[in-house]
């Protein structure tokens, strides 16, 4: 398994031992108030390049979205 990321879900899968063809893709911009583009679409496009680097692995992307906090 290659971990993409280094924060809290990203670490704690790291202890896990899975399968060499996953993808576990925990990055993103860390700032929910970010209202910057440019940070959102690098993180896009390094999700497309890991993607696209490994087409026959199974691509497993994390997020969240807090609609509910202020």
């Amino acid at each position: 398994m290659k971990i993409i990321g280094n924060g809290f879900i990203a670490k704690n899968f790291s202890k896990i031992k899975l399968n060499k063809d996953i993808i576990l893709f925990a990055s993103g911009v860390s700032n929910s108030k970010c209202k910057s583009k440019n940070e959102y679409k690098r993180e896009l496009n390094k999700a497309r390049y890991i993607f696209c680097k490994y087409p026959k692995s199974k691509f497993i992307y994390f997020s969240s979205c807090s609609i509910l906090d202020k």
